[in-house]
């Protein structure tokens, strides 16, 4: 072999070792770049996911307050003698909610919907039964759900046939105030 042929050999071996380093680095610098998307996706999916999770289970727990505050109002074409199901729940709970609520949603148009629900114009007054399916409306959308119509008609179940627990407003009022007789006779002054 000759001086010039021991070059090329040398040079032929250097560029096929420079080729297959090249390719090798290429491979796994492609192969990092691949995972750290994908890992960097998956946390953000992840993220997302329990945002939503966080988020539904603001929003039903708004339902079952608006639920508990509409099972005691009295309904103007609702005949107050019909038995019906009463919830209950408290300030308390209905505030933690909007705390809730304030912190997982991205809209305004859920916390509003549901202060109207709780609060009607601020004084109690103006809560209607429609005001309901706004706010199931603006849970939907702040849920990224399909909007679907709902009949202002049909828009809050006040009883179940054969519940047990089913009462009139009258019997209802008497029995609360049983329990705040019974809780004003056990404190001592």
């Amino acid at each position: 072999m000759t001086v010039g042929e021991t070059i090329l050999a040398i040079l032929l071996s250097n560029a096929v070792f420079v080729g297959i380093a090249g390719w090798l680095i290429r491979l796994v610098l492609e192969t990092r770049i691949k995972e750290a998307v994908k890992n960097e996706y998956d946390k953000s999916f992840h993220n997302y996911q329990e945002h939503w999770k966080i988020k539904r289970d603001a929003c039903l727990a708004a339902m079952e307050v608006v639920d508990a505050s509409f099972s005691h109002a009295t309904w103007e074409n609702l005949d107050p003698k019909i038995p019906r199901g009463f919830q209950t729940t408290s300030t308390t709970k209905a505030r933690e909610v909007w705390n809730r609520l304030a912190v997982a949603c991205n809209s305004e148009k859920v916390l509003i919907a549901y202060f109207k629900c709780i609060c009607g114009d601020g004084d109690g007054k103006n809560r209607t039964a429609p005001l309901i399916n706004e706010l199931r409306l603006a849970i939907r959308e702040e849920l990224g759900l399909k909007q679907i119509p709902l009949s202002n008609a049909h828009c809050f179940i006040t009883s179940v046939e054969n519940d047990p627990e089913l009462m009139t407003l009258a019997e209802r009022d008497e029995e609360e105030t049983k329990k705040r007789r019974a809780r004003f006779a056990n404190k001592k002054p």
